[in-house]
Parts: structure tokens; sequence; C-alpha cells
């Protein structure tokens, strides 16, 4: 190990952010079983969640972190592994 890694914490990215589409389409390539990413509205997600019987509270709470997701994953990738390996 490289002592000038010692310490640091690295948000480890490929060289670009993929889309969940690429995700899923990697995710069946790696399993051998169709993965399907759908795009859907906060709004047709919270109204499944709560006919599936989730409290409102929990299913605004759930659309936040997919937001947040999204913005996680729209983020650029970076060139991490390449410097610490």
């Amino acid at each position: 190990m490289n002592p000038g890694n010692a310490g640091k914490t690295y948000a480890l990215t490929g060289p670009r952010a993929l889309t969940f589409t690429e995700m899923a389409t990697a995710m069946s390539a790696a399993t051998g079983r169709a993965v399907r990413y759908f795009n859907i509205t906060d709004a047709q997600a919270k109204a499944a969640m709560l006919q599936a019987g989730l409290p409102e509270w929990i299913a605004d709470f759930i659309n936040g972190l997919r937001r947040l997701a999204v913005t996680a994953f729209a983020d650029s990738g970076d060139q991490a592994v390449k410097g610490v390996s």
C-alpha cells in the first residue's frame, strides 16, 4: 500500500457515472437474469407505496432518498481508482 493513502477515504467510482438503465443492463449481464429500470415520478412512487400500505411519512422519506440517489449518481465518476492503484 502506498503510505500516501494511509488514513484517506476515497469514493471509488468508475471513470464516468452510469445511468440507471446502464446499471440494470450491467446487472442483467452479470446475473444472467433480466433486470429493468423504470423511471417513475415521485407521485407515482408515493402512490404505489401508499397502496402497498406504507405510511405517508415513510413514502415521503423514501422519495427523498430516491431524489438523493439520483443526485449522487448524476455526479460524474472520478479517477480515484487509478490514483490509488
